[in-house]
């Protein structure tokens, strides 16, 4: 921790990858906003630059991405949808990335009666490209992220997204996405049920997540993280450094 504090007390600017992040760095290491640009991070992959993957995947399920414990709060969101998951047999999870299931994941799967209806899948672009486009929506319920990679993906694959009502995770979902409260297992059922008895809220999601895209993508990062680049040298060059 020192070291990074060292690090970002020493560099002549700083980028934040979302509006977020910007305000923790301000309020933890009391920088100047000023010195702090915001740059969205893009999704590296989507059905243009993927080929999809052929995947043997159940017909109905909700998609988690990427590493499962503390604050990435999987295990409460797979507790509040035990219900949901019990009273509809054909419904499922698919959690990819993040390793596989441990012994002692499995052994909570089990205790919720949800043997068979939570799955892992590795995270291959192909194979993600695939899950976000067959998936009813990604389910995104971290207690706290710096931007929430799986959003961006999930939009550049046109996948409806549900997520917990965080700082980072509304900047990135905006208006395209449906939202819950994170430590709340009431607000995240009643959400999921939502979603499941209306399908047209889910093609809605769709349109609005695929419109949102172009926010995160590879182009716009690219162009903003060197006119920062391009800042600092002419910063530098004026200073004779």
């Amino acid at each position: 921790m020192r070291e990074k504090e060292r690090v970002i007390r020493r560099a002549d600017r700083l980028i934040a990858i979302s509006h977020a992040t910007k305000k923790d760095l301000v309020e933890t290491y009391a920088i100047a906003p000023d010195k702090i640009d915001v740059v969205h991070l893009a999704a590296a992959f989507g059905p243009d630059t993927c080929a999809s993957a052929r995947l043997t995947v159940p017909g109905k399920f909700f998609l988690y991405v990427g590493e499962r414990g503390k604050y990435k709060n999987c295990y409460f969101l797979i507790r509040a949808l035990r219900e949901i998951f019990l009273a509809n047999p054909g419904l499922h999870l698919v959690c990819a990335g993040g390793g596989e299931f441990t012994e002692d994941e499995r052994a909570f799967i089990d205790m919720l009666g949800l043997r068979g209806r939570v799955h892992w899948h590795e995270a291959s672009n192909a194979s993600l490209v695939a899950l976000y486009r067959d998936a009813i929506a990604l389910l995104a319920p971290s207690l706290y992220e710096g931007f929430g990679l799986p959003v961006a993906e999930a939009f550049n694959c046109g996948c409806a997204v549900v997520a917990s009502r965080t700082p980072a995770l509304e900047e990135v979902g905006g208006d395209a996405a449906l939202f819950f409260d994170a430590k709340d297992q009431s607000s995240i059922r009643e959400t999921i049920a939502r979603v499941l008895r209306e399908p047209g809220l889910v093609e809605e999601l769709r349109q609005k997540s695929a419109k949102r895209a172009p926010v995160f993508s590879r182009e716009k990062c690219a162009r903003e993280t060197a006119a920062v680049y391009r800042r600092v040298i002419d910063e530098r060059l004026k200073r004779g450094g």
